[in-house]
């Protein structure tokens, strides 16, 4: 199963929004840090003078050690130099050592610089200057970046185990989803090993509808094969009838007479074999065959037995081409009537004196069951439709029920193999494939 594919979609969303996010973060930085460096903008100084200054306006004992800490942790933030000036330029504080930079050399080393007046604690006036180099700017913008794709990539690489936790289910509902849809009318959900959720409630929802159509489906095939036992018995009281019938007016000499308990006794025939079609088609449903090894030469062989008295009936010669054993993994008694439906089909539509062609081969990892007999070739239109129930086709005598070909249709689909009609230059092929591993 390709249940990756899923994890790989949640974990593709989750890394383009956070590659998204990395993007927007990362240009509102850089914008917020061009402004900050900035002289022509709310320079740093001034920002910094407002914060310390008093009421009156003017700044804190530069001498305490309150103030000298509150300078030095806002020059450390910005990576950057901060010194206060009195009325004659004089430097009466630092947060570095050495002597502040000159203008000149800030802008030939790529940096900025920044002033702005204050009132200094003793009421005299004087200047707070700020400045920073460019390049320590740009490597606290490297920082940054490579902080913010670190976080990106270590919650992407978290989000693929989280991807897992929310896609298990989701996959386990659609497996069991394909399961039935596959024919197995038997799985369900297991929702128990997972939390409470959405999720949850739409694996017991598919149980509750799934339930409810096993019920509907077992409901008709019930009904069917009631229906079909119960149209036996009428039909074994009719049956004694028509011997009795056919007994007491044996010595007749009435043609006529005569002619219509011939027909009476096709017909019940008829009927008897349309029923016993019906509970073959109700079976497949209703009781799943085991499956297991079979020679299908030997089933063959079997059918070819029991249809050899309507066979002769008709004087039709019959060519069977097969070697000792083609072995499949199939239900006994489902290739029986596969095979008997497919053989009577094929006497019935084979004229007096034709011929049947029947050949088992192996071929492709796959047992080929194929007959070939001289009936009327069918248009081209008919050569699927043949395989619907109660479908006849457009060259039939009056005779079969439309079902037989429907059930060969329906076993070859429950074994994974195909069946198909087709005209050849002697009048009618069907040509069925299974796997010779059964894989159903």
């Amino acid at each position: 199963m390709k249940s990756n594919h899923i994890y790989i979609k949640f974990f593709s969303a989750v890394t383009i929004m956070l590659a998204v996010l990395m993007i927007v973060v990362g240009t509102t930085f850089y914008l917020v840090s061009d402004q900050l460096a900035s002289i022509h903008t709310r320079p740093v100084a001034a920002v910094a003078s407002s914060i310390m200054a008093d009421a009156q306006g003017r700044q804190p004992d530069l001498s305490t050690e309150k103030s000298k800490h509150y300078f030095m942790k806002v020059a450390r933030g910005i990576n950057g130099l901060i010194w206060i000036t009195d009325s004659t330029d004089k430097v009466i504080f630092k947060t570095f050592e050495g002597m502040p930079p000159s203008p000149h050399i800030l802008s030939t080393s790529k940096g900025k610089e920044g002033a702005a007046p204050v009132l200094l604690h003793d009421g005299t006036r004087g200047n707070m200057h700020f400045a920073f180099n460019s390049d320590w700017h740009k490597e606290t913008n490297t920082l940054f970046s490579l902080g913010l794709a670190a976080s990106v990539l270590t919650i992407a690489l978290l989000s693929w185990p989280a991807a897992r936790y929310v896609a298990r289910p989701l996959n386990h509902v659609r497996e069991t989803m394909a399961r039935f849809a596959e024919g197995d009318l038997s799985a369900r959900t297991s929702m128990a090993r997972y939390r409470e959720g959405e999720i949850s409630m739409l694996g017991e929802t598919y149980n509750k509808m799934a339930d409810s159509i096993v019920r509907m489906i077992e409901s008709n095939q019930e009904l069917a094969t009631n229906v079909s036992h119960e149209m036996r018995s009428p039909l074994a009281r009719l049956t004694i009838l028509q011997q009795t019938l056919t007994e007491r007016l044996s010595d007749t000499d009435n043609k006529r007479v005569s002619s219509l308990l011939k027909n009476m006794n096709l017909e019940i025939q008829a009927m008897d074999n349309l029923i016993g079609r019906i509970l073959q088609f109700s079976k497949m449903h209703l009781r799943p065959e085991p499956h297991r090894d079979i020679n299908l030469v030997q089933v063959l062989e079997s059918v070819v037995e029991t249809y050899a008295p309507y066979q002769r009936e008709k004087d039709i010669r019959l060519d069977v081409f097969a070697p000792d054993e083609v072995i499949c993994r199939v239900g006994e008694e489902s290739m029986l009537w596969l095979m008997e439906n497919v053989m009577g089909n094929a006497v019935k539509y084979t004229p007096e004196k034709g011929r049947i062609v029947i050949t088992m081969r192996t071929e492709d990892n796959q047992g080929v069951f194929e007959v070939t007999n001289t009936s009327p070739r069918l248009p081209e239109h008919e050569l699927k439709a043949i395989f619907k129930p109660f479908h006849r086709g457009s060259n039939h005598s009056g005779e079969g029920s439309g079902v037989g070909l429907a059930i060969v249709g329906r076993i070859v689909e429950t074994l994974n193999g195909t069946v198909q009609a087709s005209n050849a230059a002697t009048g009618f092929r069907l040509t069925v494939r299974i796997p010779v591993t059964g894989q159903a």
